[in-house]
């Protein structure tokens, strides 16, 4: 069953846009107003995430965005589909920065990444248990790179499947990886 949720009902657009351009801050206050919650609303559902803070500031960044591509907007189209795919730019790079920092968090804290030799042993467990129940078409092109250090171009051969395939296949199985040690991450 999917939730419906109720959708506000758009100013007109053409009016505020211009108003917006204009540098008029009561427009702004009233796009925010009345865009607020499915925006908000888009930004939790892409960010997979109930951290206010995170929310906040990830919102916060759209409605930054909004103001500096306003210029860019087409004033013959609707103005709330034009804002959740500026969201949705944002909230991907959002989610980029995230894994780059949790990465680069390891990467620089060499203790960050030590775990004791049972929390090893379980991480270990869960990720044969991640492998294990991943479909054999990502399973396969996983060990092609990780075995045998083929390219994607290379997995995509061996497969009888186009390199953008194997891409795809490689970042499926990556996220369900993730998908899994994130699970045991959060158990402990």
């Amino acid at each position: 069953m999917t939730e419906e949720v109720d959708k506000p009902e758009e100013p007109e657009t053409n009016e505020v846009v211009l108003r917006l351009l204009k540098g008029e801050k009561n427009a702004f206050t009233e796009v925010v107003g009345a865009y607020e919650v499915p925006v908000r609303e888009f930004v939790q559902k892409q960010m997979r995430t109930a951290d206010d803070t995170v929310i906040h500031d990830v919102t916060q960044t759209v409605w930054i965005e909004v103001m500096k591509c306003l210029p860019a907007f087409d004033r013959k189209k609707r103005f709330l589909p034009w804002v959740i795919g500026v969201a949705r730019n944002v909230c991907s790079a959002a989610k980029k920065r995230r894994r780059r920092d949790r990465h680069d968090s390891f990467a620089s804290d060499p203790a960050a990444g030590q775990s004791s030799p049972a929390e090893l042993v379980a991480a270990d467990v869960d990720l044969k248990k991640a492998l294990a129940e991943m479909p054999r078409d990502e399973l396969s092109a996983l060990k092609l790179k990780w075995e045998h250090k083929f390219t994607c171009a290379e997995i995509g051969e061996s497969l009888g499947i186009s390199e953008s395939s194997a891409q795809r296949l490689l970042q499926a199985a990556k996220e369900r990886i993730q998908r899994h040690l994130e699970g045991w991450a959060q158990n402990d």
